[in-house]
């Protein structure tokens, strides 16, 4: 669940554009994380 809410938070952000490209990248590897977690749930 954890993941889930920070994954969230993370979109808010870049939907509020808070975050530089080079966020985007650093966080990337946790979104896919999250997804396969998800699609495997």
């Amino acid at each position: 669940m954890e993941e889930i809410k920070t994954t969230l938070d993370i979109l808010k952000e870049l939907s509020l554009n808070q975050l530089e490209p080079q966020d985007f990248e650093t966080i990337r590897p946790t979104l896919d994380d999250v997804f396969i977690a998800l699609t495997k749930g």
